[in-house]
């Protein structure tokens, strides 16, 4: 018998519209704001400004702990049967836990920020690191209620604050700061940051609070100490396997062939991560409905679900894909320069693989919204082992386009033999191509 139409992708398709949109602005005042303080602080100051954000972001997943994207499932699930008595205590539960490990955190980077290479000689650094923890621990909290937002369908509600304001205004508070005074520092960039993370913070708090009903306010908590921090732990080794799928490449790459060659390929990775936008919308919009799809035992809906999302993505990626391979040297030397042109090649391995990525399907958000987050981490684990052996063997004889056959090939390859376990062992094709198993449906619980 057919399935009806699930009314639901509807809803998905305008989320995810809207949410590509203001990502789309989001990665444009990011770019814009990245190109004035390279003018206005020069090589030494920007590499500064670049260091301890990225020292500062890579402790930030660990100090998140899992609990944001658990936050996320179970605010989904709960949200079904009114369960606001977990709700409440798994939102204050990994608040205090995430506070309390991104400050450790913050102070070993501290510690041992202030004596890794030659940054600590240069005026301001201290301060300059300090701030910049602060904002990490501030980024931990909020993203906490981001999540929360977004279990309760608020998706759009939940970015519009925190991926279009805060870069958009702190592009208009530093270049106002720059033409007015003439001069602007690391401190007072980050310090803006600070602010309007923490405004960013108080407005989402208080968009929760309006999405909630009357009941969260008045029930009792209930915490569940052992069993969350347990369920958010496949959480935290998936954002650290994916951290290292990130960076590796470009890390390996200058050790190995220099900072030029790790810039033409950064350039030509912008250009590949362009094709993520569309993937990355759909993705945020669809996680909510595949959580509560789930849990309802919907399962006929979930799997339209994930076919549809699937070929939507796909078939965005292939047309960006196909712009991207065409006018390969004219972007990037266009947007970056004649000398990045030599990351031509590199941009169409990666791009292809960022197509075979959207063709699987959703793998990630439906294994972690479908309390399958283990599977993912020996994935991403796999990912990882294999991201940095490649990179390892091929850089010395292939350069940047080794590098890019390391990395795209490790994503690809992983992405086709993990959609191929979860149609084979667990029923569902996530793929484009949204196959029946022959089987019996296996869920588990």
């Amino acid at each position: 018998m057919a399935i009806k139409k699930y009314p639901v992708m509807g809803q998905i398709r305008q989320v995810a519209y809207m949410t590509f949109v203001i990502q789309i602005g989001s990665a444009v005042f990011g770019l814009v704001t990245s190109v004035l303080l390279t003018h206005w602080f020069g090589p030494k100051q920007f590499g500064i400004y670049s260091y301890v954000l990225a020292i500062t972001g890579i402790a930030g997943v660990m100090g998140g702990l899992g609990f944001s994207t658990l936050l996320l499932r179970q605010t989904a699930t709960w949200k079904l049967t009114a369960n606001w008595k977990s709700v409440k205590g798994l939102l204050l539960h990994s608040a205090i836990l995430t506070l309390t490990a991104s400050s450790v955190l913050g102070f070993l980077i501290w510690i041992i920020g202030l004596r890794l290479g030659h940054f600590h000689q240069n005026s301001g650094f201290k301060k300059d690191l300090l701030l910049a923890i602060i904002l990490m621990v501030l980024t931990v909290e909020s993203g906490l209620i981001t999540s929360a937002l977004q279990g309760l369908n608020k998706v759009v509600a939940s970015l519009i604050p925190s991926s279009l304001g805060v870069p958009l205004f702190l592009l208009i508070f530093v270049s106002w700061i720059h033409w007015s005074s003439g001069l602007i520092s690391i401190s007072t960039v980050l310090d803006c940051q600070i602010g309007l993370t923490l405004i960013l913070t108080i407005v989402q708090a208080a968009q929760f609070f309006r999405a909630v009903p009357r009941e969260f306010f008045s029930t009792f908590i209930r915490i569940r100490f052992p069993a969350w921090l347990y369920n958010a732990a496949p959480f935290l080794v998936n954002g650290m396997f994916t951290t290292i799928n990130l960076r590796a490449d470009i890390f390996l790459l200058g050790v190995m062939k220099g900072p030029a060659a790790a810039g033409i390929y950064t350039a030509a990775t912008r250009g590949a991560l362009l094709l993520v936008l569309a993937l990355s919308a759909i993705v945020t919009a669809s996680q909510p409905t595949l959580a509560t799809l789930y849990a309802q035992g919907e399962i006929a809906h979930l799997k339209q679900v994930l076919t549809m999302t699937s070929r939507l993505a796909l078939l965005i990626s292939l047309i960006g894909c196909t712009i991207l391979i065409v006018l390969r040297r004219v972007l990037l030397g266009l947007l970056f320069g004649p000398a990045f042109t030599y990351g031509a090649t590199a941009l169409v391995i990666l791009s292809v693989a960022r197509v075979i990525n959207a063709s699987t399907g959703s793998l990630a958000p439906f294994l972690a919204m479908t309390n399958q987050a283990k599977i993912l981490s020996i994935s991403l684990g796999t990912e990882a082992i294999l991201n940095v052996a490649l990179n390892y063997l091929l850089i010395p004889i292939m350069g940047l386009n080794g590098s890019a056959i390391a990395t795209g090939g490790s994503m690809a390859l992983m992405n086709i033999v993990l959609a191929s376990w979860v149609y084979r062992y667990r029923g569902y094709d996530v793929s484009f191509l949204g196959l029946r198993h022959r089987d019996k449906e296996r869920v588990e619980r």
